[in-house]
């Protein structure tokens, strides 16, 4: 499981991860922003990475390379938690390469070879509006971690957009990570929330910084949706991927093995 994972399962319960054994919690550890910030770089740009850690982002996902990171980037992607977009031409050797070198996940598309999906390491499928319909159901049937879903660039967030986004949320049980085309504004954030957005992936510019800080901190101060008794929430991230298994009951025994 990913440290992605952890982080979504974490947001959905609102519970920071408890110290083991019987020593007492961190006192900031009560409450955890129903939102998950996952930075998205253009390039490996490594003074951005350094500014997005001071602006409150320590989930980023950056391009795929030909070679996975040099010791000189894996130094500056200490202490965060990094994924690899290799969406187009993804090679599974590619794949498992950046995993060895640290990477915790990886975002492939359904051009990707099926092979990816059979090695180790937390991979995404990234999926768009388009992506048919007879298809949703079995969604849940790859072996894969979660679903990254990309919306158009477009400027304010908009109710097709929502829609679009829970055409994927409704039919899984896997975590679906929402990418909208344009940096959201602070203002929209409760409508993502109560779409059932637990995790909000945004483009990471060194021109946008000092937005990216204030969404940051919007998201940290932003409360957890009041759910109504008896209502069930929108969207929920498994404890397991195995949880998302399809369930076979076993078939009843003939009345004559029973004699």
């Amino acid at each position: 499981m990913s440290r992605l994972l952890e982080r979504l399962r974490r947001a959905v319960r609102g519970e920071a991860p408890r110290p083991l054994g019987f020593g007492r919690p961190p006192a900031d550890s009560g409450r955890v922003p129903p939102l998950v910030l996952v930075a998205r770089l253009a390039d490996w740009d490594l003074d951005l990475v350094g500014g997005l850690r001071s602006a409150g982002f320590d989930l980023l996902v950056l391009p795929g390379r030909s070679e996975p990171p040099g010791p000189a980037e894996l130094e500056s992607l200490a202490g965060v938690t990094w994924g690899i977009d290799l969406t187009g031409p993804a090679a599974a050797g590619l794949a498992q390469a950046h995993f060895e070198a640290g990477a915790d996940f990886v975002l492939i598309d359904p051009g990707a070879p099926a092979e990816i999906l059979g090695r180790e390491g937390s991979t995404y499928l990234a999926l768009t509006p388009d992506f048919p319909d007879s298809l949703l159901r079995s969604l849940d049937l790859l072996p894969v971690e979660g679903f990254w879903v990309r919306i158009g660039a477009a400027r304010g967030l908009t109710v097709s957009e929502l829609l679009a986004f829970l055409k994927f949320a409704a039919v899984t049980r896997k975590p679906v990570v929402y990418e909208p085309g344009e940096l959201p504004a602070p203002g929209e954030l409760p409508a993502l929330r109560d779409a059932g957005v637990v995790a909000l992936a945004v483009p990471a510019v060194p021109a946008r910084l000092a937005e990216l800080r204030r969404l940051s901190e919007a998201v940290a101060e932003l409360p957890r949706r009041r759910v109504p008794a008896g209502e069930r929430p929108a969207v929920t991230v498994p404890p397991t991927a195995a949880a998302a298994a399809p369930q076979v009951s076993a078939p009843e025994p003939d009345e004559d093995e029973e004699e």
